[in-house]
């Protein structure tokens, strides 16, 4: 009795699927001619028609997302591109910035020759500066077989910074005007109007308040502010009229006997990259 019901369900579904394959041959060839349909025919093409768009509506939406999918995938790409052609741009934008920076140095380095006589600048660059001494010294990477000696002044395009304290055969090593042991004084002269100087010498460096300090004027006239402050030339190792700094203030000593004068640097000794080494003219011969 079981298997007998289970036969008739059996044979109803196999019925209904040969009645909905009917209908379709049947709804196809009508449609093959140019005629009016039955009412019937409407009915069954109309049927037939709602079944195939509840069927093919699952397909077209898994159709539609995987195209969206794939735009998704395109615009992410195209972004990625984008970004990355953006990072290239700021790179090369920063790297030209670089490069201009730097011409900018060496042109005005070339122009030092313009103001100082009698001296040949030796080109070099700083290759080495110990960290625990960056206001004391720094490494250049030229030496004897360039023509560098002991005690000749070296300069960047801004002013001084210092001389050259050990020449080594390829290297030499730059002592500091901000050096905390600077065992020389300098000899400086303070423009107080056109033409018009008071002589003093530098004889050392505040680190805390970042300005050289200059005692021992010649004279005790009014030093306006922002006065340039310039080497003198009375000895070799300087020559006359390079720029050491700016007068920022003139105050007293503990002892309020004594006028000191606080000069502002005019290189920003935290970066220099490019620097000239002053040779005598006589050194040559």
């Amino acid at each position: 009795m079981h298997y007998s019901k289970i036969k008739e369900k059996k044979i109803f579904k196999i019925g209904f699927i040969i009645l909905i394959l009917f209908m379709i041959v049947f709804t196809g060839y009508s449609l093959k001619y140019d005629r009016k349909l039955t009412f019937i025919e409407k009915t069954i093409k109309g049927s037939i028609g709602n079944v195939i768009n509840v069927l093919s509506s699952p397909f077209k939406y898994l159709g539609e997302r995987y195209q969206i999918f794939i735009k998704a995938d395109e615009i992410y790409d195209e972004y990625n591109k984008l970004k990355k052609n953006k990072e290239d741009y700021t790179n090369l934008d920063n790297r030209l910035n670089q490069l201009e920076n730097e011409n900018e140095e060496l042109r005005e380095m070339l122009g030092i020759k313009e103001s100082i006589l009698n001296y040949e600048e030796i080109g070099s660059t700083v290759i080495y500066r110990n960290t625990d001494y960056w206001m004391d010294k720094l490494e250049i990477n030229v030496g004897a077989k360039d023509g560098v000696q002991n005690d000749m002044a070296v300069v960047t395009s801004k002013g001084l910074i210092g001389y050259i304290s050990n020449a080594g055969i390829n290297t030499s090593t730059v002592t500091l005007l901000t050096n905390h042991n600077l065992i020389n004084k300098i000899s400086v002269k303070i423009e107080v109007n056109e033409g018009e100087y008071i002589y003093g010498l530098l004889s050392s460096y505040d680190e805390k308040s970042n300005v050289y300090i200059v005692d021992g004027l010649s004279e005790y006239s009014d030093i306006p502010i922002n006065a340039n402050v310039l080497t003198t030339g009375f000895t070799e190792k300087f020559p006359a009229g390079i720029k050491v700094g700016t007068v920022k203030s003139v105050n007293t000593d503990n002892y309020d006997l004594t006028k000191l004068v606080l000069v502002s640097p005019s290189v920003n000794m935290d970066d220099i990259t490019y620097i000239n080494v002053l040779k005598r003219e006589a050194d040559n011969k």
